[in-house]
């Protein structure tokens, strides 16, 4: 929270934009409960160092938020470049075998992005990526969505994503 507020100062004073993406891993619990624990952490560590080599520059950040859930932080980005990087973020995660942490392991993710701008209020912007999360994983999982309360793209839909529905 407190990059995020350095960063909307100086947002303030450069007039760019930034955005957060939301993910989580799907159906997390079944990988705990088949391969243990043990798997679990491991695989959080792999996914949390594929999302850290996605950063682009210094103002990026990614957070552990919470369970099987991360929060990355991306500075001067339009929402439609920063759902192409959620995009790549996912199938990376997606194409990555995890068999090196248990046999026939693999991951998924489900991706929300949200726009933010110097005087974006945090709580909304958390609300906004978590509702697309939730539009991602009601759309079956494995895919990125972006927040559909954004003014500068009221066309877009859960179905209507610039890459395009996984």
């Amino acid at each position: 929270e407190a990059a995020i507020q350095a960063e909307q100062r100086r947002m303030d004073l450069t007039g760019e934009a930034a955005a957060v993406i939301l993910f989580d891993l799907d159906w997390f619990k079944s990988i705990n409960d088949t391969f243990g624990h043990a798997a679990g952490d491991k695989v959080l560590t792999h996914v949390a160092a594929s999302a850290r080599a996605a950063l682009r520059q210094p103002g990026d950040a990614i957070a552990r938020w919470g369970g099987e859930e991360f929060a990355i932080f991306l500075t001067g980005v339009t929402i439609d470049q920063a759902f192409v990087i959620a995009d790549r973020l996912r199938q990376s995660i997606a194409d990555t075998p995890l068999t090196d942490i248990a046999p026939g392991l693999s991951v998924t993710g489900s991706f929300g992005v949200a726009a933010m701008t110097a005087r974006s209020n945090f709580t909304k912007i958390m609300a906004d990526a978590d509702r697309a999360l939730y539009q991602a994983k009601e759309a079956g999982r494995n895919t990125a969505k972006i927040s559909t309360l954004l003014p500068q793209h009221p066309q877009k839909s859960a179905a209507l994503d610039p890459v395009g529905s996984h």
